[in-house]
């Protein structure tokens, strides 16, 4: 079953969160854990992530975006 929204669970690999923007085609994913909103993650923000030196298998709760409205 397709997921209705762009959903990752904050253990999840920039990987994962990636393959999910990409097949939302909405440049954001919501990062959940235990079914709760705790952050949200841009394709920019991985992009930034990247440039810094992190890994594509690096899991997305340090870049993702807890301040957001």
């Amino acid at each position: 079953m397709k997921q209705k929204y762009p959903i990752v669970e904050k253990s999840a690999s920039i990987r994962d969160a990636l393959k999910i923007i990409d097949s939302f085609g909405k440049r954001i994913c919501y990062v959940i854990e235990n079914s709760k909103l705790v952050g949200v993650l841009t394709d920019g923000d991985i992009r930034r992530s990247l440039l810094k030196g992190s890994s594509i298998s690096d899991i997305v709760e340090p870049i993702m975006n807890r301040d957001f409205v």
